[in-house]
């Protein structure tokens, strides 16, 4: 196999569990209430007066240290094209 193919063969479109997955997992991440709770988990320091936005980069990040047994977290985290369009929808 070419390095050109073997490059784009995790461009697979997700799953429908997998797109399940990844839009709960983003909407508790980006959510207000567990803004304290996701900052411990990714090890920064939360703001006490206000709550300051994550980055994409930081879901990420989130999306690699919390797992499912129905889905696998890793599989698509190279192909953040996938990852970003998903996010868009959302």
């Amino acid at each position: 196999m070419s390095d050109t193919r073997k490059r784009y063969t995790n461009l697979t479109p997700l799953t429908t569990e997998e797109m399940q997955y990844y839009a709960l997992a983003a909407l508790a991440f980006f959510s207000p209430i567990k803004y304290k709770e996701n900052c411990t988990l990714l090890g920064i320091t939360p703001d006490l007066k206000q709550i300051l936005p994550m980055s994409f980069g930081d879901f990420l990040s989130y999306i690699k240290r919390t797992t499912n047994d129905a889905v696998d977290p890793y599989k698509n985290m190279n192909n953040i094209e996938v990852l970003t369009h998903l996010s868009l929808k959302i």
